[in-house]
């Protein structure tokens, strides 16, 4: 008795069409397979009344078949499928869509994909863009466990070593991005366990879709670099050596060559690495961020655009990519890359690995959060470059550079060189809303403008705004102020140069310990890190010495001077002691100074209290005194200049009083320059007033040793 099955009926009247061409023919072909090995009959139980018109089969004229609300007969589906399959196999195959063939053939001939390697991809793009193909896909997979190679194998006919060697990890569909494997689809779905590259299908189906129009999409020919706008001079020697190492790496054909710029937002870095790539003649290549539609690209998008960036360039030598933002692509938690799954497949960190050793073409990986990035794969970088804040020399050009015609001062611009953490970034930023702000109006208030807006971007980038002395740009700087018992120049000179070395600056209260420490990480080009004592020391045990170490391991990643304030309470006689914390304390600051590769300044109002052997420890020593009289006179007249008085009204009588005004320190003249600098707004200064704000404050100095603290 024969097998008889009933046909299904669709709820709704079906508003597909048959397939045609390569769909139908590959459809065909996998259900008359299935239908071979579906010894259950479970593919007659799916069957729907357009199934057969979907497979080209047309039953409606058999008298051998009742009507199709009854009772079908197996082996007669089975002769019609079969019929028609061997019709199909000897006509000719109009593709169902044209455009799909000829792009993936240009994309082929472009990529190096052999004919077994292009049938994939059109199967899987088609699988994608043709509901009713996939659906028919998915009936006879699932009706006999057909795996996705071996589904592929019957629909193209070919053997399935061949398609299982084209989808293999080594072939080329995998490599470049175009195809990855995804355990989490399966025959249970609609989807095939392979996942296209993101809008890969849309890209094949756009009208005289060139490779390079695809490529687009995904990878993209780089901006010119921007230097010429900006004087970066400090990264000079670096740009050198990093374009000298692309440039070989091309020339040799060098695999593997990866190249990591880290550093804080704003730092330069895209600029920088496009610098390099121009400067050693490599045409460089960036992975985008998001697609020809303006889309944002995934993490997993990017970093499989980035492996069709490396296939593709690397079939025209003289190239470098651009990988940056690479934050996205690496999972903070894990380490390795947001992509497929761990092990050895696509994403792992075996795979990861494999994929940072074998690039043909140099990469540069650029990132703002290095932290994010497992050890393993930051061993696996050539070369590792982290770029800091400019100094201030640099950030000086680049305010000059980038205000243009701006009418800005040359006193604002040295006063905004003086913030640490300033990016370039930000200076464009800041200057480009000033520029339009004042093409409005040009009675703007362009300086305090630009003040707001630095302090603005300070914040946002969690950055402290910085803290200026009051009245630290109202007196001009000269070392010759300064009364030390010791030549002060040879020391400030020799501590600039070579970078690294300690100084000890002792004295009264106001005489110029902080303003020094400043001048010198200004001669030297370095930031300064300023820390009073009272901000390390913690009641906690151990936490002293923790924050110690965290202030110089800081210094040392910024390049940094470090002046530590009120240093005798952190270096403070051991032989007095009267805990065991005070001797772990000094004797890990003594260890920190020892072992810092940079300038370490300590200011104390109390040399007394410093311990003997510390002493030894700093490399120069410089007491810093009271101003003498010649001192005093130069101060005198540079602060009536500053305020606005007429030097010209300095009498004898005012001479002889303020020679006896014996211990005045640089502190007492910036006091008086703060207080008459606004009063002055209202009220006419002479020399007399002057001096008699100078005596008051001489009047206010304590006796000797009678204040412990004090500022320096």
């Amino acid at each position: 008795m024969p097998r008889t099955g009933r046909m299904r009926h669709r709820r709704y009247p079906s508003q597909s069409r048959p397939l045609r061409g390569e769909a139908a023919l590959w459809a065909l072909r996998l259900w008359v397979a299935a239908r071979r090995r579906d010894h259950g009959d479970w593919l007659l139980q799916e069957l729907q009344s357009e199934t057969l018109t979907d497979l080209g089969v047309d039953l409606s004229g058999d008298t051998a078949m009742e009507p199709l609300d009854d009772v079908l007969d197996p082996e007669r589906i089975d002769e019609a499928l079969e019929e028609q399959l061997e019709r199909m196999n000897r006509q000719p195959i109009q593709p169902q869509r044209q455009r799909f063939t000829t792009n993936i053939r240009a994309l082929g001939d472009r990529l190096g994909l052999i004919e077994c390697e292009q049938q994939i991809l059109l199967f899987l793009v088609l699988h994608e863009a043709d509901a009713d193909f996939s659906s028919m896909v998915a009936i006879a997979r699932k009706a006999v466990t057909m795996s996705a190679t071996e589904a592929m194998a019957i629909a193209l006919d070919f053997p399935e070593r061949e398609v299982r060697a084209a989808l293999s990890s080594d072939g080329t569909l995998m490599r470049s991005g175009l195809i990855q494997f995804d355990v989490r689809m399966g025959m249970d779905s609609a989807n095939m366990e392979y996942e296209l590259l993101r809008g890969i299908g849309l890209e094949l189906d756009a009208p005289e879709a060139s490779p390079d129009a695809i490529f687009r999409t995904y990878f993209r020919p780089s901006p010119a670099p921007r230097d010429g706008l900006l004087p970066m001079t400090h990264l000079e020697e670096e740009r050198a050596r990093v374009a000298a190492l692309l440039r070989q790496a091309s020339r040799q054909g060098a695999q593997g060559i990866n190249i990591l710029i880290h550093g804080e937002p704003g730092t330069g870095k895209t600029q920088f690495a496009r610098s390099a790539a121009a400067e050693a003649g490599l045409t460089a290549v960036e992975v985008n961020f998001e697609d020809e539609r303006g889309d944002p690209l995934e993490p997993r998008s990017r970093q499989r655009a980035y492996q069709l960036c490396q296939h593709v360039v690397a079939r025209t030598p003289g190239h470098a990519v651009v990988f940056d933002e690479i934050e996205d692509v690496f999972d903070a938690r894990n380490g390795w890359m947001r992509v497929g799954n761990r092990g050895d497949r696509p994403g792992g960190k075996a795979w990861t690995n494999q994929m940072l050793e074998e690039n043909a073409t140099p990469a540069i990986w650029i990132t703002n959060h290095v932290g994010q990035i497992d050890r393993a794969y930051l061993r696996r970088f050539d070369y590792t470059l982290e770029l800091r804040q400019p100094p201030r020399s640099v950030r000086r050009a680049l305010l000059e550079h980038t205000c243009g015609d701006l009418p800005v001062s040359d006193t604002w611009i040295d006063r905004a060189s003086q913030i640490e953490g300033l990016t370039p970034a930000e200076v464009e930023s800041a200057f480009r809303v000033a520029r339009l702000l004042y093409a409005e109006d040009q009675q703007f208030a362009l300086e305090s403008f630009l003040d707001e807006q630095l302090a603005r971007q300070a914040h946002l980038q969690n950055r402290t705004p910085p803290v200026r002395r009051r009245g630290s740009d109202l007196l001009r700087y000269d070392l010759s102020m300064l009364n030390t018992d010791q030549p002060l120049e040879p020391v400030v000179r020799h501590l600039a140069a070579a970078g690294e070395g300690s100084l000890l600056l002792h004295g009264v209260p106001g005489t110029g310990k902080t303003a020094l420490a400043t001048h010198l990480a200004e001669q030297a080009d370095r930031p300064l890190i300023q820390r009073p004592a009272s901000a390390l020391l913690s009641p906690y045990v151990g936490m002293t010495e923790k924050n110690i170490a965290r202030l110089f391991r800081s210094a040392e990643d910024e390049g940094a001077v470090v002046l530590i304030d009120e240093a005798d309470s952190l270096v403070g006689s051991r032989e007095t002691a009267r805990a065991r914390w005070e001797v772990s304390q000094t004797n890990e600051i003594l260890v920190q100074i020892e072992q810092f590769h940079g300038v370490v300044i300590c200011a104390t109002n109390f040399l007394g209290a410093i311990d003997t052997a510390a002493l030894r420890r700093f490399d120069f020593k410089l007491e810093l005194r009271a101003l003498d009289p010649a001192q005093r006179e130069m101060m005198f007249i540079d602060l009536l200049q500053t305020l606005g008085a007429d030097r010209e009204e300095v009498s004898v009588e005012h001479r002889e009083r303020l020679s006896r005004l014996d211990d005045l320190t640089p502190g007492d003249f910036a006091t008086v320059a703060r207080r008459y600098h606004v009063l002055g707004r209202h009220q006419d200064v002479d020399p007399a007033t002057i001096l008699e704000a100078l005596a008051s404050e001489r009047a206010m100095k304590p006796e000797a040793g009678k204040r412990r603290a004090g500022f320096a």
